[in-house]
């Protein structure tokens, strides 16, 4: 009641083996390249991430740096320009003096009225 099927077989060809080791060979090959290309890309950018990064702290101290200098020249600036400071050198340097209050003259604006 068993009864076998038989099925004839054919000579199996070797060459799609070849064939499909080939294109295994091929895919993986350049699946290395791609991880490999990816890899180098990683690294560079990560590089060029860090040099990047680097350039911007030394503009950033440059920056605070200058802002500093910028605040004592402004403080310097408010120093040599007080009443004491100008007085001083008009009466030392340009030999000028504070007049006597019978030399002062009020000149009193005359007030024009339309009418």
């Amino acid at each position: 009641m068993n009864q076998a099927v038989l099925v004839s077989a054919k000579p199996v060809s070797k060459a799609w083996l070849v064939d499909a080791s080939s294109r295994l060979s091929v895919s993986v090959m350049s699946l290395i390249l791609l991880v490999l290309a990816s890899a180098l890309t990683l690294v560079y950018f990560k590089d060029l991430n860090r040099r990047l990064f680097i350039s911007y702290q030394h503009q950033t101290a440059g920056m605070q740096a200058a802002e500093v200098r910028w605040g004592k020249l402004l403080l310097e600036q408010s120093a040599w320009s007080t009443q004491e400071r100008i007085q001083s050198v008009a009466q030392k340097k340009l030999h000028l003096m504070m007049p006597a209050s019978y030399q002062i003259v009020m000149i009193v604006p005359q007030v024009r009225v339309d009418g």
